[in-house]
């Protein structure tokens, strides 16, 4: 049996290498957003796969974490998701958010965090207004408009 200590993991460091690996995924694989229908106000972080493996091992995590997910919902294409609405998707990302590397969704995500309050039911108080649901369209168009000139430069 080996008994070398050095090669234990600790909880804190386990729980770190779990939020960094989904991080990695939800970089990769997931969708962050807002819509407005109204005066109705509605979040998601969306989490995509055709593994199947891969969704259990997320909604195992995210379990693990107090953050229960919507879903699995299998769709046309064998695409399988796991849906995480305002708060729980601003609980998830309020975690995920020091690992996430893609920049734009680190954007989407601080705006999304604006919206809703992790730690309370319903939207913050002050997250709820005009001026939040702009700043999350004028970084649609920002992003639009990055795209445009990345594929500008391909050309």
């Amino acid at each position: 049996m080996d008994t070398d200590k050095s090669k234990e993991t600790t909880l804190p460091e386990a729980k770190e290498a779990h939020l960094a690996w989904l991080a990695g995924l939800v970089d990769g694989e997931a969708s962050i957003s807002i819509a407005r229908s109204g005066t109705t106000w509605s979040g998601w972080l969306t989490i995509s796969s055709i593994s199947p493996e891969i969704i259990q091992h997320c909604k195992a995590i995210t379990d693990a974490f107090g953050v229960i997910a919507q879903g699995p919902w299998t769709f046309k294409g064998g695409i399988i998701r796991l849906q995480y609405g305002q708060r729980r998707g601003s609980q998830l990302l309020k975690l995920l958010l020091p690992f996430l590397q893609r920049i734009f969704l680190r954007r989407r995500a601080a705006i999304y965090l604006m919206m809703w309050d992790p730690e309370k039911e319903g939207p913050n108080p002050k997250g709820h207004n005009a001026e939040v649901y702009l700043k999350w369209k004028d970084l649609l168009i920002l992003e639009l408009k990055e795209k445009i000139e990345r594929q500008a430069s391909y050309e």
